[in-house]
């Protein structure tokens, strides 16, 4: 009986340690001076990685989850925890865009491209009670 226990002990632990690394949180929030987001306009974005995933049956995730471009070819890492403003800073390093730039011309191009999916300011930005525009 003890056996059990202790497995079952070593199992849950096993579990809480496990589940949050294989998961993704759905809904990410996206803006915001923590985020590398200088003197933001408008209100922070949803994000929501089933909608463009399961959904929309997006299955490339290197135009977002890169570490880098050789040749014209995004370069897929391993270190998913980097963020998108350690390199585009405005600033950092020549040729890229800054964050702002960045997200408008990948998010609104594949809307545009695919012909699905928001376009317009409001869209995507959506002032909530919780969450006012600065």
């Amino acid at each position: 009986m003890k056996k059990i226990i202790i497995l079952l002990v070593a199992l849950a632990a096993l579990l809480v340690w496990i589940l949050p690394a294989l998961s993704q949180d759905d809904v990410m929030v996206l803006g915001g001076e923590p985020d590398g987001f200088a003197a933001p306009q408008r209100a922070a974005v949803a994000f929501s990685h089933a909608a463009h995933g399961e959904y929309a049956g997006v299955e490339n995730c290197l135009p977002c989850h890169h570490t880098g471009v050789e040749n014209g070819a995004f370069i897929e890492g391993d270190d998913y925890s980097a963020k998108c403003a350690d390199c585009h800073t405005g600033g950092g390093k020549p040729g890229l865009d800054d964050l702002t730039s960045k997200f408008h011309k990948q998010c609104m191009g594949c809307h545009t491209a695919q012909g699905k999916g928001p376009t317009a300011c409001g869209e995507c930005h959506v002032n909530t009670p919780a969450e006012p525009a600065k």
